[in-house]
């Protein structure tokens, strides 16, 4: 009996894995995503709320 042959890979495109807002944890779209100062993806809502809070926070006047 003749042996099995080994399964293919799967040609199809795997699924692109999104990068994390690093404020909310959400995926961040490519086509929508800004990047930070430290070069994360990050929602623009978010990057401007997260100014904000430190400006807020920091005594910045």
């Amino acid at each position: 009996m003749p042996s099995k042959p080994p399964p293919h890979p799967c040609l199809c495109p795997q699924k692109q894995e999104l990068p994390r807002c690093p404020v909310c944890d959400k995926d961040v779209p490519l086509e929508a995503a800004k990047t930070d100062e430290d070069g994360h993806a990050i929602h623009e809502d978010c990057y401007v709320l997260r100014l904000l809070l430190w400006k807020a926070t920091d005594g910045y006047h």
